[in-house]
């Protein structure tokens, strides 16, 4: 029985990675290889904290994700302004929102009204930032032509849930796509 459990164990990091898509990848934008940059990762979850801690382990210097409870909507803006890359987690609700916003002429202001954390994106955009979707939901083949995001990464969890272990094996694995220790296909959606 330990046997299989410690097998089970090494399995899970491999397992993760393979839950990881890379919808689109703009101009190249992932790996980020340059670890000097300033990042910006917004999420509701803490997922992305744990991802910043990842990625100052790994010699990123400037990698940050303050709790998105604890700020106002001009507190992430003035962040957005002074980051490089702006990262933002999202689920199927949100992509719905920014499919509607790249498809058609909805503009900035309904967009914004629709869900405030794409309003951020939009922002981030804006300013010239480069802005990657981490969608934990379903990314449908919109993103791929989406002007406003640069790199698009789709994570689908398995479907039971290990406990606290494994989603840490996702955050590890997740920080692997995006710095470039683990290469993951490009999607070819339609």
């Amino acid at each position: 029985m330990k046997r299989h459990l410690t097998l089970q164990a090494r399995l899970k990091l491999p397992m993760a990675r393979r839950c990881i898509t890379m919808v689109s990848n703009h101009h190249a934008t992932l790996p980020l290889l340059d670890k000097s940059l300033r990042y910006f990762i917004l999420t509701s979850t803490p997922h992305g904290k744990q991802i910043a801690i990842a990625m100052t382990l790994r010699g990123y210097e400037h990698a940050i994700s303050p709790p998105r409870y604890q700020l106002e909507n001009l507190d992430i803006m003035s962040i957005i302004d002074t980051c490089d890359v702006f990262v933002l987690e999202t689920t199927t609700l949100v992509l719905s929102t920014l499919e509607h916003g790249c498809r058609s002429t909805v503009n900035y202001e309904q967009a914004c009204q629709q869900d405030a954390d794409i309003s951020f994106l939009w922002y981030a955009a804006s300013q010239a930032k480069t802005c990657i979707l981490l969608s934990t939901g379903v990314v449908t083949a919109w993103v791929k032509d989406c002007e406003i995001v640069d790199a698009a990464l789709a994570v689908h969890p398995p479907a039971k849930d290990e406990g606290d272990s494994s989603k840490g094996h996702m955050i590890t694995a997740i920080v692997d796509v995006l710095t470039g220790e683990y290469g993951t296909r490009l999607a070819q959606l339609r």
